[in-house]
Order: structure tokens, then C-alpha cells, then sequence
């Protein structure tokens, strides 16, 4: 019976991903909110995601430049004088969002678009998201994904786990819902 259960926080020392969360806010910047930042109706939200993503590589938010590896990284990807200018800047979002129950899951509100549905999960999962670890990537990533469906398919291995490995029972709840409709 305990094994058709999903892991709760306490029951996991880790996220069962091996990429630490550093590497991913950098794979995340280099791949998809670089290219965002090119799409006129996201690109202040990914200007956000950005400059909140070299936040978080800066060690326990201290002020300074951003680590010399990722700097190195991304050179090698050839994105690092678009990013580099993100350190500075003071985007803020609008208002917080907060996750709301729904009577009917994504899959039956948009039964013929897979892409929506797939952003659509991402931007709820988001919210959910409970890792000590990798939340706050998530978070940050999320005001990217209502026009990004890239980055929700790139995210959305990594928030299913979190929703069933470090979530409550409601994360738990929804997966099963959406991942079985």
C-alpha cells in the first residue's frame, strides 16, 4: 500500500534530480529567456526572470557580480552580454498570484491544444512547487511561461517530481488529476 503512495517532503532528503539548482537557473536563462527576450509581449517578464535568476546565483543573496562559473557558462553559450546587463536592473512584478482549485482539470479545458495544456500545468505546478532547492527557480520562471511553451516542457520533468516528491497531498492530487485526465 506505501508504495502506490507518492513521497511527501519529510520522506525525501533531496529533489530527485542530479542538476543543481544553479545549473538549471542557467540553463533556464540561456536556453529560454534569452530567446524570450526577443517575443514583445514577454519580454519584461523575462527581463524579470533574468535578473531574478543571477539573484539566486549569488550566494545567499549577496550583493556582487555573478559567480565566475556562470559567467564562464554562459560565454561558452554566447548569451552573456545580453545577460550580463540583468545584474542591475530592478524589474518588479505586479501583483502575486496565488494557485486556485479548479473544477475541471487543464486537459478538459483545452482538450485539442497539448501545447497549452503543458503551459498551462507548468504555470499551476509553479506555484506548488515546495523543493527547499529548486522552488524559487520555479517561481521565477513562471512569469515566462503563459507565452513560453518551450520553457514549460523543459520544466515540467523537474515540477512533476517536486509537486510528487517534495509537495502535500494536494500537489499529490493534482498531478494524479491532470497527469490521468
Amino acid at each position: 500500500d506505501d508504495l502506490r503512495r507518492p513521497l511527501h517532503g519529510a520522506a525525501l532528503p533531496a529533489p530527485p534530480w542530479e542538476e543543481t539548482r544553479d545549473a538549471l537557473a542557467v540553463d533556464l536563462v540561456a536556453d529560454h529567456l534569452v530567446k524570450a527576450l526577443r517575443i514583445a509581449q514577454v519580454r519584461n517578464n523575462a527581463a524579470f526572470g533574468i535578473q531574478e535568476l543571477l539573484k539566486l546565483l549569488r550566494k545567499d543573496g549577496a550583493d556582487g557580480a555573478m559567480p565566475r562559473w556562470a559567467k564562464k557558462e554562459f560565454e561558452k553559450r554566447g548569451v552573456y552580454d545580453v545577460v550580463a546587463p540583468y545584474e542591475t536592473t530592478e524589474f518588479v512584478v505586479q501583483k502575486p498570484v496565488t494557485w486556485k482549485r479548479r473544477d475541471k482539470s487543464h486537459a478538459e479545458r483545452c482538450p485539442d491544444d497539448a501545447g497549452r495544456w503543458v503551459v498551462h500545468l507548468a504555470w499551476d505546478l509553479c506555484l506548488l512547487a515546495r523543493s527547499r532547492t529548486h522552488a524559487p527557480v520555479f517561481r521565477v520562471c513562471r512569469t515566462c511561461l503563459r507565452t513560453s511553451d518551450a520553457l514549460a516542457r523543459a520544466m515540467l520533468p523537474y515540477l512533476v517530481a517536486d509537486a510528487l516528491c517534495c509537495g502535500d497531498d494536494d500537489a499529490a492530487a493534482f498531478c494524479a488529476r491532470e497527469l490521468g485526465a
